[in-house]
């Protein structure tokens, strides 16, 4: 998927005045090319559980629905390896949890509206980042990344005691 090096490059974001979750650039990844990652952003990626922000684990979604079939520029939001029936679902489940990002009833950051891939990389960051929202608040979505990487993170997160 990823055949290039990913390149850190200082600071937290691609701009003077990067917040995290401020849908400014903390890191890109780019279909056929490298990743490109803003360094002090990857840590606080991995310093605060729950928190639902980490870029590299949301710029390596980014990875798992383009490139994949020589795509030069992601089309749309599908994951990879998904049969016909699972496509059909992950469409259903976008749509709704588009609409919940517009009311505002969803656990995503807004920023999952941004464009194309958004929505996915959003919510398997937050899959892995704070999944006890996600089961609670979107639970077709959590379902669905539940069969998709075969692993139930929230149980992990009760299991080891961190549950939110």
């Amino acid at each position: 998927l990823l055949r290039k090096p990913i390149i850190i490059l200082p600071g937290q974001g691609f701009s003077e005045k990067f917040k995290p979750n401020s849908g400014d650039i903390a890191g890109v990844a780019i279909p056929r090319d490298s990743m490109v990652l803003a360094a002090e952003s990857v840590c606080l990626g991995f310093e605060k559980p729950f928190d639902g922000f980490n870029p590299v684990i949301h710029e390596l979604a980014h990875y798992l629905y383009f490139d994949i079939f020589n795509i030069v520029t992601p089309c749309d939001d599908s994951p990879i390896g998904l049969t016909a029936g699972q496509l059909e679902a992950w469409q259903e489940v976008k749509e709704a949890e588009w609409e919940k990002l517009e009311k505002k009833k969803s656990p995503l950051q807004p920023y999952a509206l941004s464009g194309n891939g958004e929505l996915f990389a959003c919510s398997v960051e937050m899959f892995f980042e704070n999944p006890g929202p996600l089961k609670e608040k979107s639970s077709e979505l959590y379902k669905l990344l539940s069969e998709y990487f075969k692993l139930d993170t929230a149980r992990l997160y009760i299991d080891a005691g961190q549950a939110r």
